[in-house]
């Protein structure tokens, strides 16, 4: 057994226990009364009256002192321990440890990671021989053991060889390991979550843990840290195809109270373009670079600012497939008829427009939306309402030209806009001859637009048209009305929201001379390039913290295929066979960068991946805002993992205390009184 004190740093308060004995012997009496006649009684009173005397009282002294030794030691909080080991049996510690991207934020020389490493091999150091484990905080949590045990060495070894990584914690699957493996032991339990508690994180997280598992809490990281990141980059559209103008889209977050300033650089195709970008407090800004490039393939974005104390967000990656192609698809085209026409229209369109393929769908079904950007629905019925609807949000651009018996309820459903009670059939007008062009009520100044700005290229909808819906001019604001007829009557109504377009101009040679005129082209070739989904371009981003993989195809032998990572440095792979071929998988997890899939000297194949967004703002909670658990500055857990889970001693020495002021009471009534 071991008598140890919790609070040593408070040993100098014992001092104060010869304050009652100060008191007594310095304390002045009052002296008895006495009638004299001489001075030998005034020598009597001198001397019982002096400052300094001997004691007298000595069982009163005594229990003073005892009593005030009492309560000093009630605030150096003495413990019994077992000589370094835990009464009355050993304890099972995991280690929660944070290393997400917030992390590597640094306070001063160190990191918030190397600090929390740094404090759980001091807890180590002082616990003695229990058992404990390390479970890390990332995308995939991991323990270092697959159990507790007492190899504490190896466990501090791997504290210190750890590193944080640029990846988002998944707290809660890190709590069920760590869960898991303390429920597989007995005796005393304790899990220490060590971590800076970043708000983002852990504001909505709840600690679910059993009662008989203790639970504290360590932050580290004293303050806020302000932070300016790359939070977002794409281009659009994100599939463009050759020689067409393409946005790339760059946006900051400041997580700070102070504006910032900053220079962005944006790299594209092996051309470098910079801005100077104003950033609010608590803000975001955007800048928008644009480019088109001359070749097919896929392009590297990369946009990046200054450093400053947070590098990790100060660059973000993209990639933009870059096609020759476009495809159209027809449906269906009945032959001898208008609609035979008005896909011979189309034919000579896509002859006109090199990058523009055209084909035609005989038997009415769907294509697929990796099968075709474009989809013109002739002589629309009504039919298949969802099925478009669907496919417009997949990503392919829906154009539908209704046919005689649609009802207003049909093109509004389609357009997904409110549906009206009304089911007429809308009545079509086939007599007569109709101008049509930009309407009054769409913005001239939209892109589609743009290049008849000038006036060379005169009215995009010149020409005569001898037949149309007649719908009516009215529609939400969600609606945007690009050509109207002379009599406001729609000829062009688009829901860029649904990706869907109502055509209302006759193609045909037949009825109307539109295809013949000048303009037809560029309009045409504008209308589909603007009216495409503007997707941002991610099916290629990797998560960090997760395997890269790639499917080479047919007639790529998985030997022949090497991952290269931002430094060029080729990263092991394996092979997995699947229904669909073989695939390559990385071995390890993705970091930010971007990764190469080579085949031999040739590029075949890029991914990108990115600072998680989330982890920008390194704003901290306190730790008590986490239900469960308590919250323990980690000096004050440092102290208890060096005595031990100890019996405490403090309550009877506050006892004693009280004892001791009772008895002297009791002996000072008992004290006989000085005869006058």
């Amino acid at each position: 057994m071991q008598f140890l004190l919790a609070n040593p740093a408070w040993l100098w308060l014992l001092s104060l226990g010869l304050v009652p004995v100060l008191v007594h012997l310095f304390a002045r009496s009052n002296p008895p009364k006495y009638a004299f006649s001489s001075t030998e009684f005034l020598r009597r009173i001198l001397k019982k009256t002096a400052r300094m005397r001997k004691p007298q009282d000595w069982l009163l002294l005594l229990l003073r002192t005892l009593a005030v030794l009492a309560l000093l030691f009630v605030f150096l909080q003495p413990l019994l321990t077992g000589g370094g080991e835990a009464l009355p049996g050993k304890k099972t510690t995991v280690y929660l440890i944070d290393r997400s991207a917030s992390m590597a934020c640094k306070e001063g020389a160190s990191s918030r990671f190397d600090g929390a490493c740094a404090k759980a091999v001091e807890l180590m150091d002082s616990a003695g021989g229990d058992d404990a484990n390390v479970v890390w905080i990332d995308a995939q949590p991991e323990a270092v053991f697959p159990q507790p045990g007492q190899n504490i060495a190896y466990l501090q070894d791997a504290l210190k060889r750890g590193s944080g990584r640029a990846e988002q914690g998944a707290i809660a699957a890190a709590l069920s390991l760590a869960l898991g493996q303390l429920n597989l032991v007995e005796g005393a339990r304790e899990l220490v979550i060590i971590s800076d508690f970043q708000a983002s994180a852990w504001k909505e997280f709840q600690l679910q843990v059993p009662k008989d598992i203790k639970v504290v809490k360590v932050r580290v990281g004293d303050e806020d840290t302000g932070n300016l990141a790359v939070s977002e980059l794409f281009a659009t559209p994100s599939n463009p195809v050759v020689g067409q103008d393409v946005v790339m889209v760059c946006r900051l977050r400041n997580f700070s109270d102070t504006p910032r300033r900053t220079t962005l650089y944006l790299e594209s195709g092996g051309g470098r373009q910079s801005r100077d970008v104003e950033v609010p407090a608590w803000g975001e800004a955007e800048a928008n670079f644009s480019s088109h490039f001359a070749s097919p393939g896929q392009v590297q974005l990369s946009a990046s600012i200054g450093e400053d104390a947070f590098t990790g967000d100060n660059t973000r990656h993209a990639l933009v497939q870059v096609r020759d192609t476009l495809k159209m698809v027809s449906l269906p085209a009945a032959k001898g008829s208008a609609r035979e026409q008005a896909v011979e229209v189309l034919d000579r369109l896509a002859a006109s427009l090199e990058w523009l393929d055209h084909s035609v769908v005989e038997s009415g079904a769907l294509p697929s939306s990796d099968s075709a950007d474009f989809v013109f629905v002739h002589a629309w019925d009504g039919e298949n309402t969802e099925a478009l609807k669907a496919l417009a949000a997949a990503g392919t651009s829906v154009f539908v030209h209704p046919a005689a018996g649609v009802t207003l309820t049909d093109c509004q459903s389609l357009l997904d806009v409110p549906v009206s009670s009304g089911s007429q059939p809308l009545a079509m007008d086939t007599k007569g001859s109709w101008k049509a062009g930009i309407s009054r009520k769409s913005d001239a100044n939209a892109k589609v637009f743009e290049l008849f700005k000038t006036g060379e290229f005169g009215n995009p909808a010149a020409g005569s048209f001898k037949e149309r819906l007649r719908l009516p001019s009215a529609w939400p604001e969600t609606v945007t009305h690009l050509i109207d007829y002379n009599d406001d009557v729609p000829g062009l109504l688009a829901a860029p929201a649904a990706n869907v377009i109502i055509w209302n101009l006759p193609l045909s040679n037949s009825l109307s001379s539109w295809s013949g005129q000048s303009s037809f082209v560029p309009f045409m070739g504008e209308l589909l390039l603007n009216s495409r989904a503007s997707q941002k371009g991610v099916s290629a981003e990797v998560l960090p913290g997760t395997p890269l993989s790639w499917a080479p195809g047919e007639g790529v032998t998985p030997d022949s295929v090497t991952l290269f990572d931002d430094a060029n440095t080729a990263q092991p792979t394996e092979t997995r066979m699947t229904a669909t071929g073989a695939q390559l998988t990385s071995t390890g997890t993705a970091a930010p960068g971007v990764y190469q899939w080579k085949i031999g000297d040739g590029l075949a194949h890029v991914q990108v991946s990115n600072f998680p967004a989330t982890e920008s703002d390194l704003r901290l909670m306190d730790p008590a805002e986490v239900q469960g658990g308590e919250v323990v500055d980690s000096q004050q857990l440092l102290r208890r993992a060096a005595l031990g889970d100890g019996i405490p001693l403090w309550p009877w020495f506050l006892c004693a205390a009280f004892l001791f002021l009772i008895l002297e009471s009791l002996v000072s009534m008992w004290k006989p009184k000085p005869a006058n």
